[in-house]
């Protein structure tokens, strides 16, 4: 099962995400920290970035704000 945060925990957990992947998270706004896991994920950096989203496991979801597009 997928697990899904919002503010202090979403931040926290983009932090231990981020130094597993071994990027730089200090002094990097919680929006920024997660477009940067995203392109090393080898995703788009959209986060907070779109109005609809098809990304249904998506881990930022929660918090994202995009409507999500349920169609396989």
């Amino acid at each position: 099962m997928q697990n899904y945060y919002t503010g202090l925990k979403l931040y926290s957990f983009a932090n231990e995400k981020a130094k597993e992947m071994g990027l730089n998270s200090s002094a990097v706004k919680m929006n920024s920290l997660i477009h940067m896991i995203q392109e090393k994920e080898g995703h788009s950096p959209c986060f907070r970035r779109k109005d609809h989203c098809s990304e249904i496991t998506c881990c930022w979801q929660a918090a994202c704000g995009a409507a999500m597009n349920y169609e396989i």
